[in-house]
């Protein structure tokens, strides 16, 4: 089986069309036309990831962020970078990327992570997934999120008693204005990833709530949703072991 019948599935599932304009899904490194012996599905492409392909026998890895979000104008092999193009290329590995169209596709990240939060009657609208929750306070649904993606970072905005029904959710990171905006209209809690500090002031300002968890621990399911689109062709596949890019205080215990 070729590489390209693999990405052809998961561009079938999410086609590109759906990609903001400034992300850059597709080929990142390799060849599409070569036989795949099996996949790796990662969030990032990293050394560790590399060297998990080559220990499996797998010479296509299917990362969630791409590798190239703008042109390069050189490849400097001893920067950490180019070293691992080097890598890559040296292994004749493929690399590939779907992100914001893996996120926002029917049955895609977002919709994934919204039901592992226990959303029902998802109805997905154009910013992220609004959906209902079973009713419940705000402390206790960030502690809900909390736990269901393992994650200590979580953190919220609001009174903590406030009654949450429905929320709209966007995995991963970069919530911006507009999200906000749509978010306190047809929402009780906006659910979201990287939030920044100007929005935090106005959640206050507005008594609408936020809840924010961190990228890693939103995305990491995309290689769980990567192996559902591709298992179907019958092709070796590995999940990464990826671990969270920081640890948190919280989580630091001092050997």
């Amino acid at each position: 089986m070729k590489i390209k019948n693999i990405t052809d599935a998961i561009e079938e599932f999410a086609p590109k069309t759906l990609a903001e304009p400034w992300d850059n899904p597709g080929l990142m490194i390799g060849s599409l036309s070569e036989e795949c012996t099996g996949v790796v599905t990662a969030l990032d492409l990293t050394f560790e990831v590399v060297a998990e392909a080559i220990e499996n026998g797998c010479n296509l890895i299917v990362t969630h962020h791409p590798f190239f979000f703008t042109a390069i104008k050189s490849i400097n092999t001893d920067e950490a970078k180019g070293a691992l193009i080097k890598k890559v290329l040296e292994n004749g590995i493929t690399v590939y990327s779907a992100h914001t169209n893996v996120d926002e596709c029917d049955g895609g990240l977002c919709q994934t992570v919204a039901k592992m939060l226990g959303g029902k009657n998802l109805n997905p609208n154009g910013v992220g997934v609004v959906c209902d929750v079973k009713p419940t306070t705000l402390g206790e649904f960030a502690k809900h999120v909390a736990s269901v993606l393992s994650d200590d970072t979580v953190k919220f905005t609001g009174n903590a008693n406030k009654e949450i029904k429905s929320m709209l959710c966007i995995c991963g990171g970069g919530a911006g204005d507009s999200a906000y905006e749509c978010a306190k209209q047809v929402a009780d809690v906006f659910v979201t990833g990287d939030f920044k500090h100007h929005l935090y002031v106005a959640s206050q300002n507005d008594d609408f709530p936020i809840v924010e968890f961190s990228h890693y621990h939103s995305e990491i399911a995309v290689e769980q949703l990567f192996e559902n689109i591709i298992a179907p062709l019958g092709v070796k596949i590995i999940k990464a072991k990826q671990t969270c890019p920081f640890t948190a205080v919280g989580e630091y215990h001092e050997i």
